[in-house]
C-alpha cells in the first residue's frame, strides 16, 4: 500500500507527496507525543518558491445516508421506478454549513426513524418482487412454487449483498443471510417470502445505512489512514452519481485499480461519460443553492395568483436542467452566471414571458439579447427564494450572492435590530425597495452588512417576489444600477457579467463542491488542499470535469486521520 500512496498524492501542480523514511523531513515541525502517544503527521503541500504548508486530514467517520441518497440507492438496487422512491418517510438530516452530507456525519436515526426505516424497507422489498419478470431479474431465478433453490438464494445474497453493503460480504455474513432466506422461505412454503425478508433486512442494516470513511493504516505514516478501494468507490459514486457504486466500480475496487491515481481517474472518466453522473450534479446544485426551500415558498397566493400547486416543482426542474446544460455540459462552468440558455415549458413560458414553448416537458430555449434575464440570477426559482410573502427582499438576494456565490460570510443582525421597513402605501418617498432600504445605510450596526447586500440585491428589483419581470414598483420606476465592490453595473444582466468574471466565483464553487463531496466544512489545516483544487479548476478552464478531477485527486479525498488522536503537522 505504501507504494501507491505517493501516486495519489500528486496534486495538479507543484507537489503533494510523502517520502517515508526521510529522517530530516519526518522530524521537521514535530512536537508533542510522537507516534506511540497517538500523534500523527500531515502531508506537505509544496506551493513552490520555498513555500510549504501541511495538510492534516480530518478523522475517519461514518456518514448516514441522507433521505435522497437512500432513495437513489434503493432505486438502483431494486430497479424501482422513480415514483416508488420519491416520497419516502424517513428521518430528515439537518444540513450543516448548508449541506446534508455534512450533517450526515453526525446524524443518528431516532427511535421513530428506525421504525420508519423498517416500514419503508418492507414496502420497497415488496414492490421489487411484484411481478415474475421483476423477481427473476432481481434474484436471478424463478423456482417453481414451493421449491427452495438453495444455490440461487446464496448467489443472490452474495451479489445483492455486495451492492447493498458496497463491499463483498464476509463468509459468516453470507451464511447468516442465506440461512434467513432458507428459514423464512421454508416456513412460509414461499421462496419469495425468503427473498423479501433478506432484501428488507439488508436495507435496514447499518452496513447499508451508513457510508464508511475509516480507512486502513499506512506503513511509515503514523496516525494517517488511506480509504480502502471500496470506501473510495462509495465516496466517488455518491459524489458523482448520488447513489451507491455499480458493479463495474466495485470490480475496480476489488481488482485494486482504485489504489493509485491513474486507476481512480480512469473510473472518474468512465462515470463522467455516463448520464447518471448528472444525478450527483443535481444533488450538489440543490444543496449549494438551497433549492429544497422551494417546497416552502412564502409567497401569498392571493398576491400571486400565478402560484400554482405545481409551480415549485417546475421551478426546481427548470433550474437543474439549465445548470446541467450550461454548467456541466458546457465549456466553462462560470457561464451559468450570464448564459442566455434556459429550459422552459408551456406554463413557465406563460407565467414568466419566456420564449414560447408549447411543450409540457422542459425544452431548451435561447433568450433573445434584449431579454432582461441572464443566467443563474435570472432564474425564477432563485428570485422567488429571495422574497417574502408579498414583496421582494433585496437583502436576502444580496446575501445569497455574497454567501453562496462569493463565499463571504454575512454576520447575523445585532440583537434587537429593527427589520421593519416603511409602508409604501403610507410613507412618502418609500414606494420602491431602494427608498425603503436607504435608512439602513445610516444606522450604526446595520450599515456595514447592508451596504454589502442591498446594492447587489437591488439589481434584481426588476423581478418581483415570484420572479416575474416588471418595470415599476408601486407606480415608481425601478433603478437597478449599483456597484459590486467597485465594479459598476446598470442592471441584473450587467451584474451577471461582473459575477461571471469575478475571481472569487471559481474558488467558491470548488469550496462548496468539496464540502458536498467530503461531508465536512474546510478547516485551516485543509486550506492547502483547497487551494490546490481551486488552482486546478482554473487551469482546466473551469470545466465541470476539471472540478471533479481536482477534488478526487486531492489528498483530502482519500486520506483520513485516526479518530481521537492528537494531530501535529510535519513535513513528510
Amino acid at each position: 500500500m505504501v507504494a501507491s500512496v505517493p501516486l495519489l498524492l500528486v496534486a495538479c501542480s507543484g507537489a503533494v507527496g510523502t517520502s517515508a523514511g526521510d529522517e530530516d523531513s519526518a522530524s521537521a515541525g514535530s512536537s508533542g507525543n510522537g507516534a506511540e502517544g497517538g500523534a500523527h503527521e500531515g502531508v506537505t503541500v509544496d506551493f513552490g518558491g520555498g513555500e510549504e504548508k501541511v495538510f492534516i486530514p480530518t478523522p475517519g467517520r461514518l456518514q448516514l445516508l441522507t433521505p435522497r441518497q437512500y432513495a437513489h440507492a434503493v432505486r438502483d438496487l431494486l430497479a424501482l421506478p422513480e415514483a416508488t422512491v420519491a416520497k419516502l418517510s424517513l428521518d430528515p438530516v439537518s444540513a450543516i454549513s448548508g449541506y446534508e452530507s455534512i450533517g450526515a456525519s453526525v446524524a443518528t436515526p431516532s427511535l421513530v426513524g428506525v421504525e420508519m426505516m423498517a416500514s419503508e424497507a418492507n414496502r420497497l422489498a415488496t414492490a421489487a418482487l411484484t411481478s415474475a419478470d421483476a423477481r427473476a431479474t432481481l434474484v436471478g431465478c424463478n423456482p417453481p412454487s414451493g421449491v427452495f433453490d438453495r444455490a440461487c438464494a446464496r448467489r443472490f445474497v452474495e451479489h445483492f449483498g455486495r451492492r447493498a453493503f458496497r463491499r463483498p460480504l464476509q463468509t459468516e455474513e453470507i451464511e447468516r443471510w442465506a440461512s434467513i432466506f432458507e428459514s423464512v422461505a421454508n416456513g412460509n412454503s414461499d421462496f419469495w417470502q425468503g427473498a423479501r425478508w433478506v432484501i428488507s433486512g439488508l436495507l435496514q442494516s447499518p452496513h447499508f445505512l451508513y457510508r464508511t470513511a475509516i480507512g486502513n493504516p499506512i506503513d511509515g505514516m503514523p496516525g494517517l489512514r488511506r480509504l480502502s478501494g471500496y470506501e473510495l468507490a462509495t465516496r466517488l459514486s455518491f459524489a458523482l452519481r448520488d447513489t451507491g457504486p455499480d458493479d463495474a466500480l466495485l470490480d475496480a475496487a476489488q481488482a485494486g485499480r482504485l489504489d493509485d491515481q491513474p486507476g481512480l481517474i480512469a473510473e472518474v472518466e468512465r462515470l463522467l461519460k455516463d448520464g447518471g453522473v448528472n444525478d450527483g450534479a443535481r444533488a450538489f446544485f440543490t444543496e449549494w443553492l438551497g433549492l429544497d426551500a422551494l417546497d416552502r415558498l412564502p409567497q401569498d397566493p392571493k398576491a400571486f395568483p400565478q402560484l400554482s400547486s405545481g409551480l415549485a416543482t417546475k421551478l426546481r426542474a427548470q433550474t437543474l436542467a439549465t445548470l446541467i446544460a450550461v454548467g456541466v455540459q458546457g465549456a466553462d462552468f462560470r457561464d451559468v452566471m450570464n448564459s442566455r440558455t434556459l429550459f422552459t415549458d408551456a406554463e413557465l413560458s406563460r407565467t414568466y414571458a419566456l420564449p414560447n414553448s408549447a411543450a409540457d416537458a422542459m425544452t431548451r430555449v435561447e433568450l433573445p439579447p434584449e431579454s432582461p434575464r441572464r443566467g443563474l440570477l435570472g432564474l425564477p426559482a432563485i428570485l422567488a427564494l429571495g422574497a417574502h410573502a408579498t414583496s421582494t427582499s433585496p437583502t436576502l438576494r444580496g446575501k445569497m450572492i455574497r454567501e453562496r456565490l462569493l463565499c463571504q460570510t454575512i454576520p447575523p443582525p445585532p440583537p434587537n435590530a429593527s427589520t421593519e421597513l416603511p409602508d409604501p402605501s403610507t410613507a412618502e418617498g418609500s414606494r420602491t425597495a431602494r427608498q425603503r432600504l436607504a435608512p439602513h445605510s445610516n444606522v450604526p450596526g446595520c450599515a456595514s452588512c447592508h451596504t454589502l447586500m442591498d446594492p447587489i440585491g437591488l439589481a434584481l428589483e426588476n423581478f418581483d417576489a415570484l420572479g416575474v419581470h416588471r418595470q415599476q414598483e408601486n407606480g415608481a420606476n425601478i433603478d437597478p444600477s449599483g456597484t459590486l465592490d467597485g465594479g459598476a453595473f446598470r442592471d441584473a444582466a450587467s451584474l451577471a457579467d461582473l459575477l461571471r468574471n469575478d475571481e472569487r466565483l471559481g474558488p467558491c464553487v470548488v469550496t462548496n463542491f468539496m464540502r458536498f463531496v467530503l461531508g465536512q466544512s474546510e478547516v485551516d489545516e485543509s486550506d492547502p488542499v483547497l487551494l490546490y483544487a481551486q488552482a486546478a479548476f482554473a487551469r482546466e478552464q473551469h470545466r465541470w470535469s476539471g472540478l471533479v478531477r481536482a477534488v478526487v485527486s486531492s489528498p483530502a479525498f482519500h486520506l483520513v486521520a485516526n479518530e481521537n488522536q492528537s494531530t501535529q503537522g510535519a513535513k513528510l
